[in-house]
Protein backbone atom coordinates (compact mmCIF):
# COMPACT_ATOMS: atom_id res chain seq x y z
CA UNK A 1 0.00 0.00 0.00
CA UNK A 2 2.81 2.42 0.57
CA UNK A 3 4.00 1.53 -2.88
CA UNK A 4 0.77 2.89 -4.43
CA UNK A 5 0.89 6.01 -2.30
CA UNK A 6 4.32 7.09 -2.54
CA UNK A 7 4.11 6.31 -6.30
CA UNK A 8 0.81 7.59 -7.13
CA UNK A 9 1.77 10.65 -9.04
CA UNK A 10 3.43 8.07 -11.62
CA UNK A 11 0.93 5.57 -11.36
CA UNK A 12 -1.45 7.72 -12.57
CA UNK A 13 0.98 9.60 -15.26
CA UNK A 14 0.81 5.61 -16.58
CA UNK A 15 -2.66 5.22 -16.17
CA UNK A 16 -3.76 8.78 -18.37
CA UNK A 17 -0.78 7.50 -20.89
CA UNK A 18 -2.70 4.78 -21.30
CA UNK A 19 -6.08 5.88 -21.29
CA UNK A 20 -5.12 8.56 -23.67
CA UNK A 21 -3.41 5.64 -26.17
CA UNK A 22 -6.83 3.56 -25.88
CA UNK A 23 -8.85 6.36 -26.74
CA UNK A 24 -7.05 7.70 -29.76
CA UNK A 25 -6.79 3.86 -31.06
CA UNK A 26 -11.06 3.80 -30.36
CA UNK A 27 -11.09 7.16 -32.30
CA UNK A 28 -9.30 5.95 -34.82
CA UNK A 29 -11.15 2.36 -34.80
CA UNK A 30 -14.40 4.62 -35.23
CA UNK A 31 -13.42 7.39 -38.10
CA UNK A 32 -12.65 4.22 -40.30
CA UNK A 33 -15.46 2.70 -39.65
CA UNK A 34 -17.31 5.68 -41.49
CA UNK A 35 -15.27 5.20 -44.08
CA UNK A 36 -16.73 4.93 -47.33
CA UNK A 37 -17.01 1.17 -47.96
CA UNK A 38 -16.51 -0.45 -51.74
CA UNK A 39 -20.08 -0.96 -52.27
CA UNK A 40 -20.67 2.54 -51.63
CA UNK A 41 -18.07 3.83 -53.80
CA UNK A 42 -19.25 1.17 -57.14
CA UNK A 43 -22.83 2.49 -56.30
CA UNK A 44 -21.57 5.84 -57.32
CA UNK A 45 -19.46 4.73 -60.32
CA UNK A 46 -22.69 3.53 -61.61
CA UNK A 47 -24.92 5.88 -61.32
CA UNK A 48 -21.85 8.35 -63.23
CA UNK A 49 -21.77 5.90 -65.68
CA UNK A 50 -25.72 6.42 -66.38
CA UNK A 51 -25.53 10.34 -65.57
CA UNK A 52 -23.18 10.59 -68.66
CA UNK A 53 -22.29 14.25 -70.21
CA UNK A 54 -25.35 13.81 -72.97
CA UNK A 55 -28.04 12.98 -70.35
CA UNK A 56 -27.06 15.76 -68.04
CA UNK A 57 -27.06 18.10 -70.84
CA UNK A 58 -30.41 17.25 -71.43
CA UNK A 59 -31.81 17.09 -68.43
CA UNK A 60 -30.44 20.98 -67.91
CA UNK A 61 -30.77 22.51 -71.30
CA UNK A 62 -33.80 20.87 -73.34
CA UNK A 63 -36.93 22.76 -73.74
CA UNK A 64 -38.43 19.81 -74.80
CA UNK A 65 -40.17 21.48 -78.13
CA UNK A 66 -36.77 20.71 -80.13
CA UNK A 67 -36.12 17.27 -81.42
CA UNK A 68 -33.26 15.68 -79.10
CA UNK A 69 -32.15 12.21 -79.62
CA UNK A 70 -34.18 9.27 -77.78
CA UNK A 71 -31.22 7.25 -77.70
CA UNK A 72 -29.78 10.06 -74.70
CA UNK A 73 -32.54 8.29 -72.57
CA UNK A 74 -32.18 4.61 -73.43
CA UNK A 75 -29.55 4.31 -70.71
CA UNK A 76 -32.11 5.67 -68.06
CA UNK A 77 -35.20 3.84 -69.28
CA UNK A 78 -33.25 0.17 -69.70
CA UNK A 79 -32.04 1.07 -65.50
CA UNK A 80 -35.60 1.06 -64.59
CA UNK A 81 -36.77 -1.87 -66.84
CA UNK A 82 -34.28 -3.77 -65.23
CA UNK A 83 -35.55 -2.94 -61.71
CA UNK A 84 -32.32 -1.32 -60.65
CA UNK A 85 -33.60 1.12 -58.99
CA UNK A 86 -34.78 -1.25 -55.99
CA UNK A 87 -31.96 -3.56 -56.57
CA UNK A 88 -29.42 -3.71 -53.54
CA UNK A 89 -25.92 -2.80 -55.35
CA UNK A 90 -27.27 0.58 -56.37
CA UNK A 91 -28.35 1.15 -52.88
CA UNK A 92 -25.76 2.82 -50.50
CA UNK A 93 -25.04 1.57 -47.15
CA UNK A 94 -24.56 4.98 -46.11
CA UNK A 95 -27.82 6.86 -44.53
CA UNK A 96 -26.94 10.32 -46.13
CA UNK A 97 -26.14 9.15 -49.67
CA UNK A 98 -28.85 6.62 -49.43
CA UNK A 99 -31.21 9.29 -48.64
CA UNK A 100 -30.33 11.44 -51.37
CA UNK A 101 -30.50 8.07 -53.82
CA UNK A 102 -34.21 8.35 -52.89
CA UNK A 103 -35.06 11.63 -53.76
CA UNK A 104 -33.05 10.77 -57.16
CA UNK A 105 -34.63 8.03 -57.58
CA UNK A 106 -38.00 9.49 -56.99
CA UNK A 107 -37.27 12.11 -59.58
CA UNK A 108 -36.18 9.77 -61.94
CA UNK A 109 -39.62 7.97 -61.51
CA UNK A 110 -41.32 11.21 -62.64
CA UNK A 111 -39.08 12.00 -65.14
CA UNK A 112 -39.39 8.07 -66.72
CA UNK A 113 -43.54 8.66 -67.07
CA UNK A 114 -43.53 12.64 -68.48
CA UNK A 115 -40.70 11.79 -70.81
CA UNK A 116 -42.49 8.38 -72.14
CA UNK A 117 -45.70 10.24 -72.28
CA UNK A 118 -43.95 12.82 -74.91
CA UNK A 119 -42.23 10.36 -76.77
CA UNK A 120 -45.50 8.65 -77.18
CA UNK A 121 -47.02 12.22 -78.06
CA UNK A 122 -44.75 13.00 -80.60
CA UNK A 123 -44.82 9.64 -81.97
CA UNK A 124 -48.55 10.05 -82.13
CA UNK A 125 -48.15 13.94 -83.87
CA UNK A 126 -47.14 12.77 -87.31
CA UNK A 127 -49.99 11.13 -87.52
CA UNK A 128 -52.30 13.17 -85.65
CA UNK A 129 -52.21 15.80 -88.86
CA UNK A 130 -55.07 13.63 -90.81
CA UNK A 131 -57.02 12.68 -87.53
CA UNK A 132 -57.61 16.33 -85.47
CA UNK A 133 -59.71 18.65 -86.96
CA UNK A 134 -58.14 22.16 -86.67
CA UNK A 135 -60.38 23.16 -83.91
CA UNK A 136 -59.22 20.84 -81.79
CA UNK A 137 -55.62 21.98 -82.25
CA UNK A 138 -55.05 24.78 -80.07
CA UNK A 139 -56.62 22.33 -76.75
CA UNK A 140 -54.11 19.60 -77.80
CA UNK A 141 -51.61 22.51 -77.83
CA UNK A 142 -52.16 24.41 -74.58
CA UNK A 143 -52.19 20.61 -72.80
CA UNK A 144 -48.87 20.06 -74.95
CA UNK A 145 -47.56 23.06 -73.38
CA UNK A 146 -48.54 22.50 -69.65
CA UNK A 147 -47.02 18.77 -69.87
CA UNK A 148 -43.76 20.24 -72.01
CA UNK A 149 -43.80 22.25 -68.69
CA UNK A 150 -44.10 19.62 -66.26
CA UNK A 151 -41.56 17.68 -68.54
CA UNK A 152 -39.06 20.42 -68.15
CA UNK A 153 -39.10 20.87 -64.43
CA UNK A 154 -39.03 17.29 -64.15
CA UNK A 155 -35.85 17.07 -66.12
CA UNK A 156 -34.33 19.91 -63.97
CA UNK A 157 -35.32 18.33 -60.53
CA UNK A 158 -33.75 15.21 -61.73
CA UNK A 159 -30.75 17.40 -62.88
CA UNK A 160 -31.22 19.20 -59.76
CA UNK A 161 -31.01 15.88 -57.92
CA UNK A 162 -28.41 13.73 -59.09
CA UNK A 163 -25.58 16.93 -58.60
CA UNK A 164 -27.20 17.03 -54.79
CA UNK A 165 -26.21 12.72 -54.76
CA UNK A 166 -23.04 13.73 -56.85
CA UNK A 167 -21.99 16.82 -54.35
CA UNK A 168 -22.82 14.66 -51.36
CA UNK A 169 -20.50 11.70 -52.84
CA UNK A 170 -17.55 13.70 -53.03
CA UNK A 171 -18.04 15.10 -50.12
CA UNK A 172 -17.99 11.69 -48.48
CA UNK A 173 -15.31 10.23 -50.31
CA UNK A 174 -13.04 13.06 -49.86
CA UNK A 175 -13.23 13.51 -46.49
CA UNK A 176 -12.95 9.66 -45.72
CA UNK A 177 -9.65 9.49 -48.15
CA UNK A 178 -8.00 12.68 -46.59
CA UNK A 179 -8.15 11.01 -43.75
CA UNK A 180 -6.76 8.18 -44.40
CA UNK A 181 -3.71 9.89 -46.19
CA UNK A 182 -2.90 11.26 -42.30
Amino acid sequence: MAFLTDHSELIAGYVMGLVSYLLKDLYRLFRRSNLPNKHDILAYSEYKTLFNSDLLMLLQNQNFRNAFRPSTLYGFFEFFNKGLDKHPDYKFHNRRLEKHRADLTAAMVEFLHLSLAHLYDNKDDSQSETKTDIQDRPKSLNLKSTSLKKLKLSARKTHDAYHKLNDACGRHFDVKIEYINR
